[in-house]
């Protein structure tokens, strides 16, 4: 029997992170690195699913403009984004925020996008 060469292959299982849905995070912050594309920034973060931590990052463009990942995101964060502010991710680690993941093409959790989270609304004493 003779053998065949291997063209290609078809990925089977792909467990997605966590699947798609809205999820209480925390921010814990941005590495800079590089690629065969350039410089990138990878975005860490702590998500809740159910009783279990769960990393997910994602990457975004080093560029802080009105039309980037990095700038939507920032502004879900509660950032004020405006030309000339200097942003120091530091103060933002343990920041908590929610993400929205969804499900790629591919079939992994991809962060849709990053929304503040909601705080709590202090009660006011009743009248009367």
């Amino acid at each position: 029997m003779a053998n065949s060469p291997v063209y290609g292959a078809t990925v089977e299982d792909i467990v997605p992170v966590l699947p798609a849905g809205i999820f209480p995070a925390t921010f814990e912050g941005i590495e800079s690195a590089t690629n065969d594309q350039g410089a990138y920034w990878l975005w860490r973060f702590i998500a809740r699913n159910g009783d279990e931590d769960v990393e997910i990052t994602a990457t975004s463009s080093p560029r802080i403009t009105p039309r980037t990942k990095a700038s939507k995101w920032l502004a879900g964060m509660g950032v004020a984004i405006e030309v000339g502010t200097d942003i120091d991710f530091g103060s933002l680690t343990g920041m908590p925020v929610q993400l929205v993941v969804i499900i790629n093409e591919a079939g992994y959790s991809r962060i849709e996008s990053v929304l503040p989270y909601p705080q709590q609304q202090q009660k006011k004493p009743k009248e009367g």
